[in-house]
């Protein structure tokens, strides 16, 4: 896997700011929840009196979990974690997707994968960002409420079930990034398995029974069955159950695994599950031929080498009647990536080209460019550059192009266009 940690070096300088404050916020969450606590149970009977009714009250066995006795680190931590383990699984979800799927899908994949990168590399290095940010809030976590003077152990064991669930999500969003050939896909499979895990994790602690004494709650078998149950009955302040790292640990090797095997049987930007398709009637706007003509009209910035290697900028209508800039790359077959909608009747395009690689530009203002991808195209004439005014249906349309430049000069990121 060449090039991994530079991977990880670029994908923490991106998420440098969105992870730091991920990690503040879901630590901050804990040190205020244990927090409450502390205030709201001061003597013996309150926590007594707390701990019995969840343990014995079917709605907070649902959203709180299983009751762990009456201590304040063990209430917190019982009431804090469907909190701060969804938010830590999101974190780590989002971030896994954002690396790998998403970058496929803007062009950042294959711009990075033109230099020396091994294949699995960029899904390695999401993983390895997504591990670090969950440790990271494990150890925010476990500090935060060890602060506050509950006992270290209860938070070390606490912050390792907060960090455990993130990673068992990074695996699966790894997964999921391989299976759908959308970043949208990807996220919406991962916010599936974070909600058939919660509803498990609900009905084995629903349906486990009152412990003797009635202060704790022994969690039925489907909790088991759950990342977030795992979390759950790793029973900080109470039975500190330490094996359940190993669980965590064992699951998302065994995910990252099976991510890194179908990678290796996909190409760069496809899914092993097709996009899918549009919709089977076109709206009510295209049904006639001006709503046709009105949606197909478009002026075109092209890169052309043959009939099979071919590029495209345009500014044009979407379906929905906007402005917007969309690319079309074509290598034997052609996509369709749509990019901003512009608010207004006119727009800078630009391409530029860096070795093989070409990326396209647009700007409203013809100062500030925004990428819209970068790409290859092969083919054995040489590439040259056009002009289109594109209307396939009607009886054409007129498309004024101007302030036209030529440089020769090369860009120091293809991404910022500077």
């Amino acid at each position: 896997m060449t090039a991994t940690w530079r991977l990880v070096r670029l994908a923490l300088r991106r998420d440098r700011i969105v992870l730091v404050v991920w990690v503040v916020a879901i630590a901050g969450l804990a040190w205020g929840t244990v927090q409450s606590y502390v205030s709201l149970t001061q003597t013996e009977a309150d926590r007594i009196a707390a701990a019995a009714l969840v343990a014995s009250n079917p709605l907070s066995r649902v959203f709180d979990g299983p009751a762990s006795g009456p201590s304040v680190g063990a209430m917190s931590m019982n009431d804090g974690y469907k909190i701060l383990g969804i938010l830590t699984a999101l974190m780590a979800a989002q971030a896994v997707v954002r690396h790998s799927r998403r970058d496929e899908e803007t062009g950042r994949a294959e711009l990075v994968g033109s230099a020396v990168v091994g294949r699995r590399a960029p899904l390695a290095a999401a993983v390895v960002v997504a591990l670090t940010a969950c440790v990271a809030v494990g150890v925010g976590v476990a500090l935060a409420v060890g602060a506050t003077g509950v006992g270290w152990t209860g938070a070390w064991a606490g912050g390792m079930a907060v960090a455990g669930a993130g990673w068992v999500f990074a695996g699966i969003a790894a997964v999921a990034s391989q299976v759908f050939g959308t970043s949208r896909g990807a996220n919406g499979a991962a916010a599936g398995a974070l909600g058939a895990a919660f509803v498990l994790r609900a009905i084995g602690d629903l349906t486990g029974h009152v412990a003797p004494g009635g202060l704790s709650v022994v969690s039925a078998w489907p909790s088991w069955l759950s990342p977030l149950g795992w979390g759950q009955q790793v029973r900080p302040y109470f039975l500190d159950r330490w094996w359940i790292a190993g669980l965590f640990a064992g699951t998302t090797l065994l995910l990252v695994l099976v991510a890194a095997a179908l990678r290796g049987r996909r190409d760069l930007g496809t899914g092993m599950v097709g996009a899918p398709h549009g919709p089977a009637r076109a709206p009510a706007g295209l049904l006639s031929t001006t709503g046709m003509t009105w949606r197909l009209q478009r002026g075109v910035l092209l890169v052309w080498v043959d009939e099979l290697h071919w590029a495209k900028l345009c500014f044009e209508r979407s379906p929905a009647g906007e402005r917007m800039v969309v690319s079309v790359v074509t290598r034997g077959t052609s996509d369709d990536a749509n990019g901003e909608v512009v608010d207004g009747d006119s727009v800078w395009l630009r391409v530029s080209r860096v070795g093989r690689m070409f990326a396209f530009h647009a700007s409203t203002d013809g100062r500030s460019w925004r990428f819209a991808r970068a790409f290859t195209l092969d083919g054995d004439e040489p590439a040259r550059i056009g002009f289109e005014a594109q209307s396939p249906v009607g009886d054409g349309c007129e498309v004024a192009f101007d302030n036209l430049h030529f440089e020769r000069r090369t860009l120091g990121d293809l991404r910022d266009g500077r």
